[in-house]
This record gives C-alpha cells, structure tokens and sequence, in this order.
C-alpha cells in the first residue's frame, strides 16, 4: 500500500463507496466524505491535510484555503462532457441531442470544473436515453476513469497532460438548471396539448 494521507469527497451513490473502496485497497490513510446538495457542508473538509484530494460526483465546492493543504494532487472527476461545466449536463445533452456524452477527469482548481483536464471518457448516447438513464451510465464511466487514473498513480505513473480538450466558457448553475427543466416541461404541456387538437 501506498504511505499517503488521502481524503475522498463523493456524492452517497453506490458509484462513490465503489470508488471509495478502490482507495482503500491503494493507499494506507483513507478519509471518505459522503455528501449530496442540500446536506450541511462537512467541517471535516476545512481541517484536512495531505497528500492527494479526490472528488468524485460531488457537488462540494472547494475553497482555495482547502486546495492549498493538497501536497500532491486534487482531481475532480465530472459527471459530464467538458461541453457542460456545473451541473445538468444529463438534461442538457438530451435536450440538445448529443450523439455522445461522458466523463470528465481534471485537476482542480479555484474556478468550478476549469481546471487542466486530464482525460475524457466518451460514450454514445442511446435513441431511447433519459436523463436518469444518462445519469447511471456517466457514473458507470466515471468510475471507469476513476480506476485508471488510480492505477496510474500507484504504478507511479504521470497523468496525461497533454490533453486537447477544453473546458466551455459557460459555468450551468442550479438556478440555469431550473429555469431548463421549467422551460422543458412547459413544451412538453404545449406538444400535448397540441397533440390532442390534431
């Protein structure tokens, strides 16, 4: 096992403990956080010092205090496309109907899912997807990436960083996302309604 000191910030899915999991195998010091929006922030985070961050599927958002106790590395992994930083990726991606959609792993950094990406991990959209199947399949391929970038780390390995992709300049909020779902559903009524007088 790895000698370092690692904390572990994920949302409560089954993906996260898996992911968890994965680190507790690698390294000797583990301390896991299991936070979802809405829950109060964990005092734990602002104490924390070590060698190696990783977030995974969390919304928690960072404070630089918090990234400056980081000896090594901090790596998000995002449940999305570079295309959508933030939130509501899944709805977006539907909406827009993107052939492809995937999981995003970077280092992070002050600014929300801008940090130098580290890789990308695509997949096909299928015809019949929503967003909650969109949703369970990202976090299969999130966890894919999660143990590839692991296994680089405990074979010594250096990430890649030389990666093309970047990030949009468009940061999606909750409120963004609200207002979408809001507007979604209203076409949604309408082509009902318009269905009905057909």
């Amino acid at each position: 096992m790895i000698d370092e000191k690692i904390l572990f910030i994920g949302d409560s899915s089954r993906w996260s403990y898996s992911a968890a999991d994965c680190l507790a195998i690698v390294f000797r010091h583990v301390d896991r956080i299991f936070w979802d929006h809405g829950n109060e922030p964990p005092s734990a985070v602002e104490n924390w010092e070590g060698d190696r961050l990783f977030t995974f599927k969390a919304d928690l958002i960072l404070t630089p205090a918090v990234l400056a106790q980081v000896k090594k590395t901090a790596i998000n992994f995002h449940p999305s496309i570079p295309d959508y930083r933030g939130i509501g990726g899944y709805n977006y991606a539907i909406t827009e109907h993107r052939p492809v959609f995937g999981a995003t792993c970077h280092h992070i950094v002050k600014e929300i899912d801008f940090g130098p990406i580290i890789k990308v991990l695509r997949f096909p959209i299928l015809p019949s997807e929503t967003v909650d199947s969109l949703r369970d399949r990202t976090a299969s391929y999130c966890l894919i990436l999660f143990y590839e970038i692991v296994q680089r780390i405990a074979c010594g390995q250096k990430l890649p960083s030389d990666c093309d992709e970047k990030w949009s300049p468009t940061l999606h909020t909750r409120a963004m996302l609200a207002r979408h779902e809001m507007r979604e559903g209203q076409d949604s009524h309408l082509l009902k309604f318009q269905l009905r007088r057909v």
